[in-house]
């Protein structure tokens, strides 16, 4: 092998050594009415140490998320993006100048604004060793019903996220009885239906609340669909933990970090714990 080879050949083998990152981004509906486009240019990932790594596509990544009930899937937001060394321990989502927009039927599509609260990282926990051939896989999840508030007919969005390792995303669902379903308030005419999920941090209890800027604050949000006289639900791409889950038949009253114009009720379901990659089934009580 003549020289020239040889640097070719030694370019190649470090270049195959360097950690790089993948990214997914998938976002739930905001309601059933609600196309809902997000416009997103990466992440920023904050190290241990107190630095950040800015991660940026190429071209911005654009995301419809339609007012659909179908569990949405996963799509690339970065992908064998290269990442320096270190041990990385949140999330935070780098958005577009121009956000996205929300379009319903018969109505003019309605741009978003960014939210003036400070953006929340979510967790995450790795360590890239640079001198390893490291190839990780994140996983981000939003809620919209949770990130989106909407006031005189204008929206902005706060993202609520989430984020993991792909391999360690679990899943709860399960069934719902009609007894639970059955009240004036659950009629699923006027109101919507929607089972929360908190974290818990401690051996207190958690009481629900909706999104509103004060704890307790929802991890995540999932609507209950119509099964005969009874529903389901099903969370998606959730780290592993413990939690709480609650149900309200007042979702229609969830606005985001704007806090709700009605109180919502909810009725404490119990603790869950959910392991590395866990789909687990979890039925509400009569």
């Amino acid at each position: 092998m003549n020289s020239r080879s040889t640097l070719i050949a030694c370019s190649l083998l470090l270049a195959a050594c360097e950690p790089q990152i993948n990214v997914e981004f998938v976002a739930t509906p905001l309601d059933s009415d609600s196309d809902v486009t997000l416009r997103l240019d990466g992440v920023d990932l904050q190290r241990l140490d107190g630095g950040t790594e800015s991660l940026t596509r190429n071209s911005t990544g654009e995301y419809l998320i339609a007012g659909r009930t179908a569990t949405p899937l996963p799509a690339d937001l970065l992908s064998n993006s290269d990442i320096e060394s270190g041990e990385y321990t949140g999330l935070l989502l780098r958005l577009a100048d121009n956000i996205g927009n929300v379009s319903r039927s018969g109505q003019q599509s309605i741009f978003i604004d960014a939210g003036v609260a400070t953006f929340q990282a979510a967790d995450v926990a790795f360590m890239i060793d640079g001198d390893r051939d490291q190839n990780i896989s994140l996983v981000v999840a939003m809620d919209l019903a949770l990130s989106l508030s909407e006031d005189d007919g204008e929206f902005t969005l706060d993202p609520l996220i989430r984020a993991m390792e792909r391999e360690d995303a679990a899943s709860l669902g399960g069934n719902i009885p009609a007894s639970r379903l059955d009240g004036t308030d659950c009629n699923f005419t006027d109101s919507i239906a929607r089972v929360y999920l908190f974290k818990r941090t401690g051996s207190e209890p958690v009481v629900p609340d909706e999104r509103d800027g004060s704890n307790p604050e929802p991890f995540a949000v999932a609507g209950v669909l119509r099964a005969g006289a009874g529903g389901t639900y099903r969370l998606d791409y959730l780290p592993p933990g413990d939690y709480t889950l609650a149900l309200t038949c007042d979702g229609q009253f969830e606005n985001g970090r704007r806090p709700a114009d009605e109180n919502m009720d909810f009725e404490l379901e119990g603790n869950v714990r959910l392991d590395a990659g866990q789909d687990r089934v979890l039925d509400f009580e009569t």
